[in-house]
C-alpha cells in the first residue's frame, strides 16, 4: 500500500496533495510530533516567579530588602490536535531545562535563575542564552558563556499540548 502511494505522488507530482493522505495509520500512529512540524507561533514569554516569599526571621529589627522578581521564561505556541484543530498552549522551561557549568542540561530545573540574555529561534525552536559558568573573571565577576539548546529534541506536541519527553537520564542539551 505505501508503495502505491509513493509512486502514486511521484507520478502526479504536485497534482496530489500530501495533506489528504491520512497523517497515521494503525501502529504508525504516535501521540507526540515534532513541534516544528505541527505547532505555529512559537514564541518565548517572561512571567513572574511562583517561588515562595522568604519567611522573616521575626528578631530582626529590620525587615530584609524585598528579592526581585524572577522572570520565568514560557514557551507559547499554537499546536494542532490530532482533530486538525489548533490549540493555544504553554510550557514553562524553566521547569525542564537546567544551567551546569554553563550548558544547558534537560530533565533539571531553573536555568533562568544563571541566564541572561534569553532569545527564541522560532523558525529553528532554538533558545539561546548566556549562562553562568562558576567561573570568576580576574574582578571576580562570575563569566558566562553563550549557550543554545533545539526545543523541538525534547519538546512534543501531544494532541495539542506541549509536553516535555524524558530520558532515562538528564543529558547536556547544548545543540
Amino acid at each position: 500500500m505505501h508503495t502505491f502511494i509513493l509512486i502514486a505522488i511521484a507520478l502526479l507530482g504536485s497534482a496530489i496533495s500530501v495533506s489528504a493522505l491520512p497523517s497515521c495509520t494503525g501502529s504508525s500512529c504516535r501521540s507526540d510530533r515534532s513541534i516544528l512540524k505541527s505547532c505555529k507561533d512559537l514564541t518565548l514569554t517572561f512571567s513572574d516567579s511562583q517561588d515562595p516569599p522568604a519567611v522573616q526571621d521575626p528578631s530582626l529589627k529590620d525587615p530584609a530588602p524585598e528579592a526581585p522578581k524572577l522572570k520565568v521564561p514560557i514557551l507559547n505556541a499554537i499546536c494542532q490536535n490530532h482533530n486538525k484543530k489548533w490549540i493555544s498552549t504553554t510550557i514553562d522551561l524553566d521547569q525542564i531545562l537546567a544551567n551546569i557549568l554553563g550548558q544547558f542540561v534537560w530533565g533539571k530545573d531553573h536555568f533562568s535563575r544563571s541566564a541572561s540574555d534569553i532569545q527564541l529561534d522560532s523558525q529553528k525552536a532554538v533558545l539561546s542564552a548566556k549562562l553562568k559558568t562558576n567561573e570568576r573573571d580576574e574582578k571576580g565577576i562570575e563569566k558566562a558563556v553563550p549557550a543554545k539548546v533545539k526545543l523541538s529534541k525534547r519538546i512534543r506536541n501531544d494532541n495539542g499540548q506541549l509536553k516535555f519527553v524524558p530520558a532515562a537520564d538528564a543529558q547536556p542539551a547544548h545543540t
